[in-house]
């Protein structure tokens, strides 16, 4: 049976809080699912792991919305639990200690999803506040059941493409990596493709690598009071620089 794993950082009381209310949204939304806590690799360990890696940066200029540190550390704890899945020889949940569930998920969909990558959390971005022809490019994420993501092989770029008129099939990126079902042959094409470099993990998940499906409607959200990743904030009530330890 498909699991729940979900990465936080066990040294932060922050990341530990949160945490504990994503297990139990889980066991609201997800009844019967077992859930792990996954201790993911930080900022004061990860320089470490990159060159044991011997991996390098694929695009540098993708790397900087957060703090580098803090990027490379949640790409290999994602990079981790591919490892894992490869390892069980079977569909793992991964989850981020901020990705909490809103809306019942059916476990058979998850346990018997065949493709690479199997997306159940929403953008995190306002679409509300957003001019029309953003608003348009979001409808590409209504429906019901799990749906195929349309490729688009335009090249874009979503730092550019978020402040011009986008495709309106633009679906390369994951555009978050806080909720995911990860099957095993997906989890081999990603670890293939570090071969060629990394970038963020929510951009090096993308459909060069992997063919992406979305569960809609999304079910889980991120519930984001802090941030240990992000430079900057982008909500009003985001705490940035939240490290506790």
């Amino acid at each position: 049976m498909i699991e729940a794993n979900i990465i936080y950082l066990p040294k932060s009381k922050k990341s530990v809080k949160v945490t504990e209310k994503v297990e139990r949204s889980v066991k609201i939304y997800i009844p019967g699912m077992e859930v792990y806590r996954f201790a993911g690799i930080d900022k004061y360990t990860v320089w470490q792991k990159y060159i044991d890696a011997n991996l390098k940066l694929k695009d540098v200029n993708r790397f900087g919305g957060g703090h580098l540190d803090a990027e490379l550390a949640i790409f290999f704890s994602h990079m981790e639990l591919w490892k894992k899945a490869l390892k069980l020889n079977k569909n793992i949940l991964v989850l981020e200690h901020d990705a909490v569930f809103t809306k019942n998920v059916l476990l058979y969909d998850l346990d018997s999803f065949k493709g690479d990558v199997l997306n159940l959390g929403a953008p995190n971005w306002s679409f509300n506040h957003w001019k029309p022809e953003l608003k348009q490019w979001a409808k590409q994420w209504e429906g019901k059941g799990i749906v195929f993501r349309k490729y688009c092989n335009k090249g874009h770029i979503p730092e550019v493409m978020m402040h011009q008129k986008p495709c309106f099939c633009d679906s390369t990126f994951l555009y978050g990596a806080h909720a995911y079902v990860i099957t095993p042959k997906g989890a081999a094409k990603l670890i293939k493709g570090t071969e060629e470099g990394i970038v963020p993990a929510d951009l090096f998940i993308n459909q060069d690598l992997v063919h992406i499906h979305d569960l809609l409607p999304h079910p889980s959200v991120q519930d984001r009071g802090f941030t240990l990743i992000q430079r900057y904030a982008t909500t009003k009530n985001l705490e940035i620089n939240a490290w506790d330890y």
